[in-house]
């Protein structure tokens, strides 16, 4: 009897400590909601196999409203268990070719012989294709299909398939191809009849329109307005729309996968990467079969994160508990949404021990890994530009030489602490993020913090570009000054000279330029989507930034053709300097020309 109510009054005291963390992360949680922009939250905990919470919080300045979250990237998490279904059933294989699945498809890859295309590929995102485009995310009929996107877009490979991770909406949508190909049956049947109707998410699918979806919810931009909503034509790697209810089975199937539409053993392989060099060199933690794993609450989560339209998504899973989480909003608020996913993260990780500090490996020779190192594989080629800028990084070794010293353009240092041979972790993240590999040209490539993969330059070549935003800034200064007294010289009285005419040149050069660089981040890589968009058509601010791509130059050219000619009152240094300026800002309109980044290079239809 004793015993009986020792363990009553044990019982009793978990189930009130579990309500008060219940209640302290509903009460933190909506602190943060009313701190955004973000409408409403929807949310699911789960804890030993089964569903412990499933809430929804309303922001206290906005009206309540039900219905269903359009969950982006977390669609290709659902994507992979169709094709995984397909490759239990040896309908498919993980090797695969592509090719021989999709034989009309038109896929450049010049090492197709050696090093072809693979299901695999498609689904780790180590196939070299490039990101999604502006065009990729027009508004296309409801009822375009994945084989539509296969045989209608352009399918260029960078590098051998199976090197480098690099994020591309194109490689679930080929991936949904292939299954539509080898069952004959449209995507949304196949994922209804294999993956959602098994799992219960009776009122989830990849379609806008689809009568069981019912409602779904408006959605806003970080500043509060109203988010435009609209069809893909990558629609397997981005379109699920789904309730809280739906994702809650969902999280429950991944983080304890007993019954459903694959074996655990098959949800495993989501989470053991294979297919890149870093993959093969032992890193693990990298993207697998639509599934990577990242740090929150202090742990190593498995899952997806997702972003379209104004809506937020991050389901993570802790296998070995079979726990996990799943956080959807309907506002783009990235600050907030953050926090909310760190608080739901550790509240499922609270009787959790810390992740245990990697131990150092010993011995490293470090010497061959000095020097200049860019990244190479950003899955967007009109932003590449900007992180082979900003993420160039130095690495140096210590004052004893023992370890090593990542420093960035943005002036961040960390400290390399070897884990194993060429394995790194930094003082200041306490899993991998470092890994070094050697392609089968014998060269070194390094898999950095945010996946990006970087290559090492000559000490030239590096010092070279460590200097030029600096250089670059510093023309565009000169230019813009020397329009500024080129206009004032041009409002006294006299006839305006070579040297007038060569400054109000690089005037409006530079301040082409400025506004270019302005309007591209305002309308592009920092604009909403509808607004990218715009820059897939020739539309008003597509042709306006096109505009601007070409009088930058234009202007430029005019400047140096001012300075080369026979003028007694430019003298030496005044000529030498506006020369030079002319010149940089021709090199810099070439640079970015061939980067992608001028507005037409970014139509593809």
């Amino acid at each position: 009897m004793r015993v009986a109510v020792q363990i009553l009054c044990v019982l009793l005291l978990v189930g009130v400590q579990s309500a008060c963390a219940s209640d302290a992360l509903q009460a933190r949680l909506k602190e943060l909601l009313n701190q955004s922009t973000i409408p409403s939250v929807s949310y699911a905990v789960v804890e030993d196999g089964e569903v412990t919470l499933i809430e929804e919080l309303q922001n206290e300045g906005t009206d309540r409203e039900e219905g269903a979250f359009r969950v982006g990237s977390l669609s290709k998490t659902v994507t992979t268990l169709l094709l995984m279904t397909l490759v239990d059933e040896g309908l498919l294989d993980l090797d695969t070719r592509v090719d021989s699945v999709l034989p009309d498809v038109q896929i450049a890859n010049p090492w197709a012989d050696t090093d072809p295309l693979r299901l695999v590929h498609l689904l780790e995102q180590t196939s070299g294709l490039p990101g999604t485009s502006h065009a990729d995310h027009a508004s296309v009929e409801p009822d375009y299909t994945a084989m539509d996107y296969a045989t209608h877009s352009a399918h260029k490979l960078r590098w051998p398939p199976g090197r480098y991770f690099s994020y591309a909406n194109g490689n679930h949508t080929l991936a949904a191809a292939m299954a539509e190909a080898v069952t004959g049956l449209p995507f949304d049947t196949l994922v209804k009849d294999r993956v959602l109707g098994p799992l219960g998410m009776i009122s989830s699918s990849f379609d806008l329109t689809d009568p069981a979806v019912g409602r779904v919810r408006v959605s806003y931009d970080t500043n509060g307005e109203r988010e435009a909503q609209w069809h893909l034509s990558v629609r397997p790697s981005g379109a699920l729309v789904s309730p809280i209810d739906d994702l809650a089975r969902l999280l429950v199937f991944l983080s304890d996968p007993q019954i459903g539409p694959v074996s655990r053993q098959t949800v495993a392989r989501l989470r053991d990467p294979q297919s890149s060099l870093a993959a093969r060199d032992g890193y693990k933690h990298i993207y697998g079969l639509g599934f990577f794993g990242f740090i929150a609450g202090g742990q190593m989560f498995w899952g997806h994160w997702g972003r379209i339209d104004g809506f937020q998504t991050t389901l993570g899973t802790l296998p070995d508990q079979k726990s996990g989480f799943v956080l959807v909003a309907n506002g783009a608020d990235r600050r907030v949404f953050h926090d909310m996913r760190e608080t739901l993260a550790a509240h499922v990780a609270r009787n959790i021990p810390a992740l245990p500090p990697l131990e150092e490996a010993q011995g490293i020779d470090t010497g061959d890994l000095v020097g200049f190192w860019e990244p190479f594989t950003d899955d967007s080629l009109v932003r590449s530009w900007i992180s082979k800028s900003i993420g160039l990084t130095r690495l140096e070794p210590t004052d004893d030489g023992s370890r090593l010293i990542a420093r960035d353009r943005l002036g961040a240092n960390d400290l390399l602490i070897p884990v194993s041979d060429r394995q790194f972790h930094t003082d200041r993240f306490p899993v991998v993020s470092h890994v070094f590999s050697r392609t089968p040209e014998d060269q070194i490539v390094m898999l950095g913090n945010g996946q990006l993969t970087y290559r090492r330059l000559n000490p030239v070549v590096g010092t070279l570009k460590w200097v030029w935003p600096w250089s670059a800034i510093a023309i565009l200064v000169l230019a813009c000054g020397a329009g500024f007294l080129g206009a004032v010289k041009l409002l006294t009285p006299g006839k305006p000279g070579s040297a007038t005419r060569a400054a109000l040149g690089l005037g409006v050069s530079g301040l082409c330029l400025l506004a270019l660089h302005i309007l591209y981040l305002l309308w592009g890589i920092l604009g909403p989507l509808s607004a990218l968009e715009r820059l897939s058509y020739p539309s008003f601010s597509a042709l306006f930034l096109a505009a601007l791509s070409l009088t930058w130059p234009a202007a430029a050219i005019y400047a140096g053709i001012c300075v080369i000619r026979p003028d007694p009152a430019l003298r030496g240094l005044s000529r030498v300097l506006l020369g030079a300026v002319a010149f940089g800002l021709l090199v810099m309109a070439l640079a970015l020309f061939f980067e992608g980044w001028v507005p037409f290079l970014t139509w593809r239809r």
